[in-house]
């Protein structure tokens, strides 16, 4: 009799999630809601990674800011800051995660990472929900296949679907 052993390996794992709020944030934000033009409005962006699977090593979450987004200097948890940078040319926010055991997020709580953002609408805006942060990107070296992993989320707008407490519908007036 002739065995033969194959082994196949799985290259998934990471998942990240990317919501907007004006109110329930631990960060104050303030503006008027709707957004006016030319007035600026604060949101809170959280990101929160998950691994299902197998560590990951330099993990780096990726989005770019629109051109009437700016950042604030908001930034939870603090110690985040110095792996929090954005390039002014590109707009590309990066947050460098380092490694994330399997588990982080399914057995216990996930990485987060909230910081917030400054929208001051302009007038080829008015009468639709504004872009406040463009899709957002994770990846990591999956320790188990040595292959990068990625996963994305979608961009968030001013109509914070996630926020109960977002009135208006995010239009901007």
């Amino acid at each position: 009799q002739i065995t033969q052993k194959f082994i196949t390996k799985v290259n998934a794992g990471l998942v990240i999630s990317q919501k907007g709020y004006y109110g329930n944030s631990e960060i104050k934000n303030s503006g008027p809601t709707p957004p006016k033009v030319s007035k600026p409005t604060t949101y809170t962006i959280i990101w929160e990674v998950k691994n299902y699977f197998s560590d990951a090593k330099n993990t780096k979450v990726k989005a770019i800011l629109p051109k009437n987004v700016s950042l604030t200097g908001q930034i939870l948890p603090q110690n985040e800051l110095a792996n929090f940078s954005f390039d002014s040319v590109s707009r590309e926010i990066v947050w460098s995660a380092g490694d994330i055991l399997s588990g982080t997020g399914v057995i216990g709580d996930p990485m987060t990472l909230s910081f917030q953002i400054s929208l001051t609408p302009d007038n080829s805006q008015k009468g639709s929900p504004a872009q406040l942060i463009g899709p957002v990107q994770v990846s990591g070296e999956n320790q188990f296949t040595n292959i990068t992993i990625t996963a994305q989320d979608s961009a968030v707008t001013t109509a914070l679907p996630d926020d109960f407490a977002s009135s208006g519908g995010g239009i901007v007036q």
